[in-house]
Parts: structure tokens; C-alpha cells; sequence
């Protein structure tokens, strides 16, 4: 019989073998240990509150128990009368024939999965990425880190992987969609993620581990049929009578007629990433319905990360792993809303631009997250109302408000793609303050108070602090504030309607972040799959 255990407390201490748990769930339970058939592990957390002498993982567990012992485990623990059903998610493994292949614009984690299933389900996709592959990227990305130029197609923000390889590979999602969840973190375990990646509650990558998982993963779509192209970019597409014909590619970089292709698809998958502004204007401009969206714009703080671990582990901070953090604040004192988010323990706060003369801020964490400081994003929710006035009523006014504010801060680092940088004292006094020994490589002192909308600017300097000072212990006085983080979430909005297609362009599956419909990895990941499916429902 499978049964549910929840709550079980294990000391951190004491490990994490499949020995000692094993022990363990026979001793809550009061069974014999060859009534214990098998354990999966659901979920794990730490519970490091006062109240507890040391710190425990607490987990979820799935049990295989033989009659007697599931008899005897319901009545010593009422924590075990949940019934553990173990479904898997079970992808397709065939699909109706097609005329033509089905394209998948993007190699990030919703053009991935979406590219995963439909290779399994046999219909041989293409995978078209503006940018590199991981390996190569990896070169380019560190020629611009050093100041050695950008290359606008394959940067922090495009190539394999898309935005999230330089980032901490956070696996946390909010998706009630346990299944697919699953599958999404059942695969990146069989591509060479550690095993705890598959239930931990903080669950990460580190962008040192992801190039090989990116390999690994492209490697098993290629194995079942599909074929990746990199380098390449969509400048348009083909409709005749509402229905997608064609994608016009070209080389990216190479702007000249003779590069230029078609390939014929009466299928496309539209997974291009929050930063394709270039992909989306085009859309617009072919009469693709598009909606802004509310998004978020602020900056990212540093902090010392022992510090946070005191905050949040308290006595046991030297001991346990490092330490995270999650803030909101609510709208007071005639400032609006702040939350942190994407927060990046022992990591590092990197420049990122996919356009000359434009800059953003993002984080990112090794696999270790070994690093004296932390970091994450502050940010602002912001609607229309903000740049209507500026940009219009257009669906890319968002996109537009972006441009300027990264412009902004690319002239306030110094117009050579260094960080705009300050204290926190500096922030609120509109002072260019130089933070001392500190994580980015390339910063520039500087007032940021030219590069925000006022409305973003005066909740910044009033939230900042106070939100701050709720981790007891971090001393607020002693970070630094990087401008700008602008590309957190997509502004725009891709319609579509319950079949997962386009409103105005049938054989179309807008997905993912940049589609307005996904946010991080896994969530990301699961829209893939699930625009691969409606497309292969609709054949």
C-alpha cells in the first residue's frame, strides 16, 4: 500500500542517506523495517526556529508499505492517512503526421520543454535560437564582462538556456501543477542536476552546473529527432488568412538579404524570452494581438551574506547552508508596493545588455553560493499609467519605459556598460557614493535618482530601508544599490485563446516569460509544455 508521511523531522546534522531515513521512518511509525518496501522523497525544507533545540528537515515522504505495516503506520501516525497515488506525468509518444515540422522559436526553458515533448511525441521540431550555444556563449559573455564589447544576439539575456543560465537557477514555482512540475524537475535530475533538486523547498542550479544540464538536455531532444539551430533569428512571419505559412530566419549579426530564408510551418511554438523586444515590434507590426502588462522595475541590493544567515538561521548560521530571504511591503506613507525578488545568496550582481548603449542589472549564484555577499531585486509594480503619457496607448509602452531607464543607466555608469552604483545613504541622498570591496568587477559611483520614474523613485527610497531592517541583524547601512533592474517579468502580453494559440494567428502557441504567461524556470518550463501539447491537440 502507498501512504503519505508528512512532517517527519530528521536532524540536519545527522545527514541525509536513504539509510538514516529509512531508520527513521520505521521508528515515527513504529513498523518493522521490511514493511518499509520503498521511500521517495516529495519535499524537504529546514525548520531552524527558536523553539527547536537544532535545526531539522522536515519532509514529505512517499511510502511503499506492505499491509501490516500500513495498517499499524495509520493507526501510530495520523500523519500517514493520505493515500500517495505516485502519478507521473506521461508525455506523448506519438503525434498525427504533419505537413511540415513545427518550429520552436527560443532555446529557453519554455522553448526546451516545449522542444522535449514534441521530439518525444515524434514530430521532429526545430529549435531556432538567435543566440549560441551554451559553451560559445559562455566565451561571449565573458568577452563583455571584461569589457571587451557586446554581441547584441547572444549575450547575459540570448542563447541557450535564455536569461536564467546567468542566474542563480532558481527551481522555485508557485504552480499548483504538481505533475508537470515534476517532470520539469524529474528531467533536469536526469540531465545532471543533484538529486535534491528534484524535492529541496530552495532547490537551485548555479550557473557554473547549468551548461552541462543545458548540453545534456539538448543532447536528449536531439536524440529523438529534433534539430537545433543557433544563430539564428525571426525577422517576420508568413499568414495567409489568419494561419501561420512560414518564419523568415536570418543569420544573426548578418544583415544582408542573402542570409535571409524561409521555413515553411503551419506550427510555431513562440517562446523568444522577456528581452526579444525586436521579435515583438514585429509581431505588432503584422497585427499580432498584443496587451500591455503590469511589471516591475527598482534595483538590486547587496548584502553581506553572514549577516543574512544570522538573520535567518540565528544560532545555527554557521551551520546550515546559506541563508535566503523573501520581502514585501505594502503601499504607506505615500509610497506604493515593494517586494524583493530573485534573491541570490553568496552570489553576484552582473551587468546584462542585448542592446548597444542600454543596460540592466541581474544576480547570479555558483552552485555553491559560497560568496561574502548577497544580493536581490527590489522592485516596484508599474501599469500603463505610468507611460502612457510618454509612449501612448501601445501595447509596447512598457517596453519603451524600459529602454529609457536602461539608457539611463548606461550613461550613469559611465557609457561603457559599468554598473551604476551607491550606498544605500548615497541612494537616499542623491549622492554618488562608491561601495567599497564589493562583488561586480566594473561599477561607477553614481546618483541614481536620474534613471527612475519619480513614482518608482520615491517608493525606492522609502520602502528600501525599512524592509531591510526587518532582517534583524543586516545592517542596512552597509549596502550597496545597483541600478537599474528593469526585465524581472515581460511588460507585453502575447493573446491567446483556450486552444493556446494566438487570437489572431492560428498554428501560433505564444509561451513562457516573454509571452506574458510565465515567470522563472519551472514555471516557464511547464508553459512550454504545455503550448507543445495544444499544439499537438490541435493537429
Amino acid at each position: 500500500m502507498k501512504l503519505q508521511l508528512r512532517e517527519l523531522a530528521l536532524s540536519v546534522q545527522s545527514g541525509q542517506s536513504e539509510k538514516k531515513l529509512h531508520a527513521a521512518v520505521c521508528r515515527s511509525l513504529r513498523i518493522r523495517p521490511e514493511s518499509l518496501h520503498g521511500i521517495r522523497i516529495l519535499r524537504r525544507s529546514i525548520d531552524a526556529r527558536p523553539v527547536r533545540k537544532q535545526p531539522v528537515y522536515i519532509y514529505t515522504l512517499g511510502l511503499d508499505l506492505d499491509d501490516t505495516g500500513a495498517k499499524i503506520a495509520q493507526q501510530n501516525a495520523p500523519r500517514t492517512t493520505a493515500v500517495w497515488d505516485d502519478i507521473r506525468y506521461q508525455p506523448a509518444t506519438t503525434c498525427p503526421a504533419l505537413a511540415q515540422r513545427p518550429v520552436v522559436i527560443g532555446a529557453g526553458p519554455a522553448g526546451l520543454w516545449a522542444g522535449l515533448l514534441l521530439a518525444q511525441a515524434g514530430s521532429c521540431p526545430i529549435i531556432l535560437e538567435r543566440g549560441e550555444m551554451v559553451t560559445d556563449r559562455q566565451k561571449s559573455v565573458g568577452r563583455f564582462w571584461t569589457h571587451k564589447g557586446l554581441n547584441p544576439e547572444s549575450n547575459v539575456l540570448f542563447g541557450e538556456g535564455g536569461a536564467g543560465m546567468f542566474s542563480d537557477g532558481k527551481l522555485t514555482s508557485r504552480s499548483k501543477d504538481r505533475l508537470r512540475q515534476q517532470f520539469v524537475l524529474d528531467t533536469l535530475v536526469d540531465c545532471g542536476a543533484r538529486q535534491d533538486a528534484a524535492y529541496d523547498a530552495g532547490a537551485h542550479l548555479g550557473s557554473d552546473r547549468q551548461p552541462t544540464i543545458l548540453c545534456a538536455l539538448r543532447s536528449k531532444i536531439e536524440s529523438l529527432g529534433g534539430n537545433f539551430r543557433f544563430g539564428r533569428r525571426v525577422t517576420d512571419l508568413r499568414l495567409e488568412s489568419g494561419q501561420l505559412t512560414g518564419l523568415r530566419i536570418e543569420n544573426a549579426g548578418l544583415n544582408t538579404a542573402e542570409h535571409e530564408t524561409w521555413i515553411d510551418t503551419n506550427h510555431a511554438v513562440l517562446a523568444a524570452g522577456a528581452s526579444a523586444r525586436d521579435l515583438y515590434q514585429i509581431l505588432h507590426d503584422r497585427g499580432v494581438p498584443l496587451q500591455a502588462k503590469e511589471f516591475a522595475i527598482g534595483v538590486r541590493v547587496e548584502i553581506v551574506q553572514r549577516e543574512v544567515n544570522r538573520a535567518q538561521w540565528g544560532q545555527w548560521a554557521d551551520i546550515l547552508e546559506p541563508a535566503s530571504f523573501r520581502l514585501v511591503r505594502k503601499p504607506q506613507d505615500n509610497a506604493a508596493s515593494c517586494y524583493s525578488f530573485c534573491m541570490c545568496p553568496g552570489g553576484t550582481v552582473i551587468a546584462c545588455a542585448s542592446t548597444e548603449g542600454m543596460l540592466t542589472t541581474n544576480g547570479m549564484s555558483l552552485s555553491t553560493r559560497s560568496g561574502k555577499y548577497a544580493n536581490a531585486a527590489f522592485l516596484v509594480p508599474v501599469d500603463a499609467a505610468l507611460w502612457k503619457k510618454e509612449f501612448g496607448d501601445s501595447p509596447l509602452g512598457g517596453i519603451r519605459l524600459q529602454e529609457k531607464i536602461e539608457r539611463a543607466a548606461f550613461i550613469a555608469g559611465g557609457s561603457d556598460y559599468r554598473i551604476a552604483a551607491t550606498t544605500l545613504n548615497g541612494f537616499l541622498n542623491n549622492l554618488a557614493e562608491l561601495p567599497e570591496g564589493r562583488n561586480p568587477a566594473r561599477i561607477h559611483a553614481a546618483d541614481l535618482s536620474a534613471i527612475f520614474p519619480e513614482p518608482v523613485l520615491n517608493t525606492l527610497k522609502k520602502q528600501l530601508r525599512p524592509m531591510l531592517q526587518t532582517l534583524r541583524g543586516v545592517n542596512p547601512n552597509s549596502a550597496a544599490i545597483y541600478a537599474a533592474e528593469t526585465r524581472t517579468s515581460s511588460p507585453v502580453r502575447i493573446l491567446r485563446n483556450n486552444t493556446g494559440q494566438s487570437t489572431g494567428v492560428r498554428g501560433l502557441f505564444p509561451a513562457g516569460e516573454g509571452a506574458g504567461y510565465a515567470g522563472g524556470i519551472v514555471s516557464s518550463a511547464i508553459d512550454g509544455m504545455l503550448a507543445a501539447e495544444a499544439l499537438l491537440q490541435s493537429v
